[in-house]
């Protein structure tokens, strides 16, 4: 028998967090040089195209809408080089070749470097993360903020929550998304950004929150006499 939650802790987390498929490749490369390999041209190459990748998946808000246009622009430039291809001979073979004329190359050092410091920049994340985050229970919301840990508490029965996923890559990434808490007597929502497996959390919140718990108080039966 599955015992159901009786809280969830939601974690949000900066935009850093996406690039860890840059420190993935980087940890790959370094260990691939340690083992006494040369990273060569491929090995730049493969760098240069995820770092370029998780930039843009940072900088960028790659909405439905813009996934989508991308999507079509690709397939609208494939079918434009075809054409060209035709009519002026050997482009893709000028292509190919001016791809192959970009020499990135970066010693080992270089890897060594990016993996240790984009390392320690998660363990800062994920040590900021265990003081801010959210508990929800069937009774309150509790938020903890700050290395000294604050906290305010609301009651959840009036909470009224909602998701969002607005980035494509990102949800892809860390299947993450905004989670946004309307408390009464606030102003403006709770807003936790870029929640890893924002529908597991919103499921489990769903369990919670249709779960009231009532503590019941006997009352006091008369001394025997």
């Amino acid at each position: 028998m599955i015992m159901a939650a009786k809280k969830v802790v939601i974690r949000p987390y900066p935009k850093a967090v996406f690039f860890y498929p840059t420190l993935i490749t980087a940890c790959g490369i370094m260990l691939y040089s340690a083992a006494g390999y040369e990273p060569g041209k491929t090995c730049g190459m493969l760098f240069a195209f995820v770092f370029l990748f998780n930039f843009l998946v940072v900088a960028l808000e790659f909405t439905k809408n813009l996934f989508v246009n991308l999507l079509i622009g690709s397939f609208t430039l494939a079918f434009l080089l075809l054409w060209l291809n035709s009519v002026y001979a050997n482009l893709f073979g000028r292509i190919g070749q001016l791809i192959q004329n970009i020499n990135i190359v970066m010693n080992p050092g270089f890897y060594s470097f990016m993996s240790f410091s984009i390392g320690l920049s998660f363990i800062i994340v994920l040590i900021e993360a265990r003081f801010e985050y959210c508990e929800v229970t069937s009774n309150e919301l509790i938020v903890h903020t700050g290395i000294f840990s604050d906290v305010k508490r609301y009651p959840s029965p009036n909470l009224r929550y909602e998701q969002s996923i607005t980035d494509v890559f990102e949800n892809i990434l860390l299947r993450s998304g905004k989670l946004k808490f309307f408390v009464s007597g606030e102003k403006e929502p709770i807003i936790l950004e870029n929640v890893p497996f924002i529908k597991k959390k919103f499921a489990v919140l769903d369990d919670i929150l249709s779960r009231t718990e009532v503590i019941s108080v006997a009352p006091d039966q008369p001394a025997a006499r």
